[in-house]
């Protein structure tokens, strides 16, 4: 399975405590998937990814 992610920090860093991931599907296709996440804490986005899954059919 190939896969890629992109991970950018925004301007509020994260420190000890929760974090909140929401990961969303945006695109499922034939042969690729693209995902987001976003991680927040204490309200502030503190960072994001973006990720590719090339989607192979089983051998």
């Amino acid at each position: 399975m190939s896969r890629s992610i992109c991970i950018q920090h925004s301007t509020a860093p994260t420190v000890a405590g929760e974090v909140e991931v929401e990961a969303k599907v945006e695109k499922f296709r034939r042969t690729v998937a693209y995902l987001t996440a976003v991680l927040t804490q204490n309200g502030k986005e503190a960072a994001s990814a973006v990720s590719s899954v090339m989607i192979m059919p089983k051998r």
